[in-house]
């Protein structure tokens, strides 16, 4: 059901800036044709123009061909580069710089193109090719971001040498996100403004060795407690004196295996976010108390249900209603993770949400809502790690449901056709400044359903990979909505999801059910 459908090929051989012109005009039709949002189709014409014109015009050698490619699998649209020319060393790392070590202020030209895709497109993935071997290098943007790939845990790798730094990325690149530096100051930069999950450090490199690197990031506490590997050829017991009596993590030596490396990392990630939940057990007792769902029983002639159950203590989702100049908007939200931090996090949602709602100046219509809603939490230093989709539903009293959507699940409508996705789709919530959001209308008729959920509905053990399993079964709950109150429909649905769920990993589940 969610088979990538290829919507543009473009191939050049000797491109100029003249074939980067022509790409674009061509992207451009084939995204108005799409109807993706101007705002989205404007940041992958602008992402495409300057990484293709930094690539002529720096690559070495220059590219013999350039291709471009659009695809659309589901609610992701995904914009593909691919060059034979001389790949970008440490793409990533300055790719970080330019987006979280100098977030706030302004950028040297070069830079505006590294910013933008690090914000617009933070599951951005760049493979430099081997020209030689005919492997070419690949830039891949996709919008919506996928939150599997920014909720994967950040991890920095700093080493001088470019082949071990490749090779170290690659190892770690399909269970992390990876940023990698080939010096110690550059990281610096980047991990006290965008914490990292995990460090990996060589000791011997230039301006600033290992060392020097570790006791700096000791001086200040928010990246004091960052877990610190070593990465050397040295096992001398001079070296693993000085690296004992600086507080590190472990000790690797070179060449390190991936299953050594994976399971490592794993461990010292699994073991410090432990701590930080227990923290916040210790010190934020009110963050354990769930969010009450909060939704009117009728507004107008449509009945609304709505119901939560957290997979831990506390958990991420959430559902709150305002009265935004006379309309009810219900908010339904899905901030990630599990347990208390995701559970605090929601609080803050919550709290922005009324606050942006209720103001003087608050926009009417729900896409000015989430915009408002998604430039409070970026530019809250809190969320700048904290993944958050949402949908935004303005409820009136005739039928008509305008949707807005944040990177989060299509809603189901259920009609008197059978169930079908109302696909809308959105950036997730305070990735950049004033995002655009789309919004749609849906009309209830009588007997109609409206099923908003967070993607712990669908996410039931190997479904999480098999997307048309997933649908299939969010079909048939959607089907028990009928000839049923939202309520008992609702209460049903809930039921049979946890009979599903049994004996899974699961998540938090939240579920929202309008009809007439």
């Amino acid at each position: 059901m969610n088979d990538a459908v290829e919507l543009l090929t473009l191939q050049a051989t000797d491109p100029t800036l003249l074939t980067v012109r022509e790409f674009r005009h061509g992207l451009r039709d084939a995204l108005r044709a799409a109807g993706l949002p101007e705002r989205a189709s404007n940041d992958l014409m602008l992402a495409f123009q300057e990484h293709a014109t930094n690539t002529l015009a720096h690559g070495s050698p220059p590219p013999k061909n350039l291709t471009l490619r659009l695809t659309r699998e589901g609610a992701h649209w995904t914009l593909t580069i691919e060059d034979d020319g001389g790949p970008f060393d440490n793409f990533d790392g300055y790719t970080a710089l330019a987006t979280w070590a100098d977030k706030r202020t302004d950028l040297r030209p070069n830079g505006l193109g590294l910013r933008l895709i690090g914000t617009r497109f933070p599951d951005h993935r760049y493979w430099p090719g081997m020209p030689a071997a005919g492997e070419a290098n690949v830039l891949s943007l996709t919008l919506p971001p996928r939150a599997s790939e920014i909720l994967k845990p950040f991890v920095v790798i700093v080493e001088d040498d470019p082949t071990q730094r490749m090779v170290l990325k690659y190892l770690l690149s399909d269970a992390f996100r990876v940023a990698d530096f080939e010096r110690a100051g550059q990281a610096l930069r980047v991990v006290r403004s965008h914490p990292a999950d995990l460090i990996l450090s060589d000791i011997e490199m230039p301006d600033m060795d290992g060392f020097a690197f570790r006791r700096e990031l000791a001086k200040d506490h928010r990246t004091d407690t960052i877990p610190f590997v070593f990465l050397t050829g040295h096992s001398d017991d001079e070296t693993a004196d000085l690296a004992s009596d600086l507080s590190i993590d472990d000790f690797l030596e070179k060449p390190v295996t991936q299953p050594i490396l994976l399971r490592t990392a794993r461990r010292l990630i699994r073991r410090a976010r432990n701590l930080r939940e227990r923290l916040v057990l210790d010190r934020e007792k009110e963050a354990t108390e769930s969010l009450s769902v909060n939704v009117p029983k009728q507004i107008g002639g449509v009945q609304l249900a709505a119901a939560s159950q957290s997979a831990t203590a506390g958990g991420g989702d959430l559902v709150q209603t305002v009265s935004v100049k006379g309309r009810d908007v219900v908010l339904i939200a899905d901030v990630m993770g599990h347990g208390l931090a995701a559970r605090f996090f929601a609080h803050g949602v919550a709290a922005y949400f009324r606050s942006v709602a209720l103001g003087a100046n608050a926009p009417s219509s729900v896409d000015g809502l989430m915009t408002a809603l998604s430039d409070a939490l970026y530019n809250d230093p809190t969320y700048e790690r904290t993944v958050v989709s949402a949908q935004m539903l303005a409820v009136d009293s005739d039928g008509v449901v305008e949707v807005a959507s944040a990177g989060h699940p299509f809603p189901v409508h259920l009609s008197a056709e059978g169930p079908a996705l109302v696909e809308i789709g959105g950036p997730l919530l305070g990735l950049a400044d004033d995002l655009p959001f789309p919004s749609r209308q849906v009309t209830l008729a009588p007997g109609d359903r409206l099923l908003a959920y967070t993607d712990g509905l669908t996410e039931i053990g190997t479904e999480r990979q098999d997307q048309t399993a997933a649908m299939q079964r969010l079909f048939a709950y959607t089907r028990d909505l009928a000839d049923r109150t939202p309520a008992d429909g609702l209460k049903q649905m809930m039921d049979r999801h946890r009979e599903d769920a049994a004996g899974t990993s699961q998540d938090d589940v939240t579920a929202l059910v309008l009809g007439r």
